[in-house]
Parts: structure tokens; sequence; C-alpha cells
């Protein structure tokens, strides 16, 4: 960091300690040489202690309803999933078509030949 480089936006992320330790020796040696960035950092804290020292505030009671409304109206939705897997479940069970053998099908041989020759662009 030369001595025209200031640390800015680093210096919340250093007082959050998300900087790595080779950062933050970098960071503490440059607080040490460069009089702005300390005086910057000052404000920092400054207005750091001052957020944290303003009062809580209950929501205006407008808001609450919706905020605080519990989520009853959503029973549906697993309902809904598993009436959905029951139907699924019940449709794979019961609805697999039969298997069709050839014991069950009598198809003239005359009429297989044709459909083949058809198929092949042949003419009877």
């Amino acid at each position: 960091m030369s001595a025209t480089d200031h640390l800015g936006e680093l210096l919340s992320a250093y007082l959050d300690g998300e900087v790595t330790t080779d950062e933050s020796v970098t960071i503490r040696g440059h607080l040490a040489d460069c009089e702005s960035c300390r005086g910057d950092l000052g404000d920092v804290m400054e207005a750091r202690a001052a957020v944290r020292a303003l009062p809580l505030l209950e929501p205006p009671a407008f808001l609450l309803p919706a905020v605080e409304q519990p989520a009853v109206g959503r029973w549906y939705v697993p309902v809904a999933a598993a009436v959905v897997v029951v139907v699924l479940a019940v449709g794979l069970l019961l609805g697999r078509p039969t298997p069709v053998t050839t014991d069950d099908v009598t198809v003239p041989h005359t009429e297989l030949t044709a459909r083949a020759q058809a198929m092949n662009g042949v003419q009877p």
C-alpha cells in the first residue's frame, strides 16, 4: 500500500474482522503512518457507536397484523402434496397396462405380409 492509498471501505471490514491476517497487518501499518485514515477509522467507530446507542422502536400498529400473522391457511400445501403422492402411487399400481402376448393376438399371415411389404414400399 503506497502513501497515496487510503483504506476507505477496508476500515469497516477491518472493524468487522472480515480481513485476512496479512491484510490486518498491512492495515495496522498504514494506520500507524496515515493520520487521515486514523481519523476515518475514528469516524467509523463513532458512527457505529451512535447507531448502537439508538433506541429499539416498536413497529407501528398497522404493520403488526402483517408481521404477526401466523401461517394459518397454508395447511392445504402439505395436504395437496400428500394427495398427489397417493394418486400417483395408485395410478402406478393399478394403471399398469396388461402385457400383450402373441397368444392374445390373431392376425392373418397374409395381412402381416401385406403390411410389411407396404412399409418397405413393395407393391403386392
